[in-house]
């Protein structure tokens, strides 16, 4: 099956579901957390999630050919990844658009070391234990479906956002790491929870020395009222920069 039409039929599929789910949830029961599960449980479990994505260690930063694509307008240029985690792009001011950034930090930014937020407790809506862990942040930022290991789900709503992310898979880096390869992001809107839009997310890696950079993201992002957009970054010619360490 074609990869994009493949993209856009979960993101259509997403759309349906989710209201579908919307208009049942006045019905549903919460399931109850199981009785073993405790606040300890929801930080290891948090805790562990958070260790078992790829980060870069000793990272040195890079250098790479980047083409920005939004539907069939493409531009191209470069861009350079500093070691600290920030980037410089050397392209058609055309070419900068809101997504361009968003993604850019997404794919990098996350990349970073750090500690796990541990602040958390067990949720109240918990889950069966097939179907994972809910995990929510004491601070209210978020709310986490853990299951294997891995962050399931997303929750996020405050006054002026509302999405609810989904990875549908990942990209198994080795040493029981992992990269994001598929997800799915639902937008609604905070006042009433109608669905605004949804976007499919395809992230490629590829392998430069001892590091996983990205090769590629696509996204379709599929409206309420029927638009469609398709947007895409594809780096080649990767170079790490000089004196770049071994990681362990």
């Amino acid at each position: 099956m074609n990869r994009i039409y493949f993209l856009h039929l979960i993101a259509a599929t997403t759309l349906v579901a989710a209201s579908v789910g919307r208009a049942e949830e006045s019905q549903a029961t919460p399931a109850k957390p199981a009785a073993t599960a405790t606040d300890k449980t929801a930080r290891d479990a948090m805790q562990a999630a958070h260790d078992a994505r790829l980060a870069w260690i000793d990272f040195p930063g890079f250098t790479a050919d980047i083409r920005v694509q939004t539907d069939g307008v493409a531009h191209s240029g470069s861009i350079l990844v500093t070691d600290d985690f920030d980037y410089e792009l050397s392209i058609s001011d055309d070419a900068i658009q809101p997504w361009v950034n968003s993604k850019l930090r997404s794919v990098i930014g996350h990349r970073r070391p750090g500690s796990a937020a541990t602040e958390v407790k067990l949720a109240e809506s918990g889950a069966s234990a097939d179907f994972g862990l809910f995990v929510a942040r004491l601070d209210g930022s978020g709310t986490f479906r853990i299951q294997d290991g891995l962050i399931r789900e997303v929750h996020r709503k405050n006054d002026s956002h509302w999405f609810e992310i989904t990875n549908v898979e990942f990209f198994d880096a080795g040493n029981g790491k992992v990269l994001p390869e598929t997800s799915s992001v639902t937008y609604r809107d905070p006042k009433t929870g109608d669905i605004m839009k949804n976007a499919v997310n395809r992230f490629t890696w590829i392998s430069v020395g001892d590091f996983l950079l990205p090769e590629g993201c696509l996204t379709i992002e599929t409206s309420a009222d029927g638009g469609r957009q398709t947007r895409q970054l594809q780096f080649t010619n990767h170079k790490l920069s000089q004196n770049a360490p071994p990681q362990p």
